[in-house]
């Protein structure tokens, strides 16, 4: 049986003047999105607003 590839999930937030750092989570990149101007993570409800222009990438481990 050949051995299987399993590609680690990646995400980032990316604003026009800013790249953030990749997160193993959605939720972590959500968290830090706001260090970067990407949006607002409302800590009460959980919900977060990206800001206008905001762009979510989702890499995988060959992603750097």
């Amino acid at each position: 049986m050949a051995g299987s590839v399993f590609a680690m999930i990646k995400y980032r937030f990316i604003t026009k003047h800013r790249k953030g750092k990749w997160y193993a989570s959605l939720e972590e990149a959500q968290e830090r999105a706001c260090s970067i101007g990407a949006g607002f993570l409302d800590h009460l409800s959980g919900q977060f607003t990206p800001y206008r222009g905001t762009i979510l990438e989702i890499g995988d481990s060959q992603t750097r």
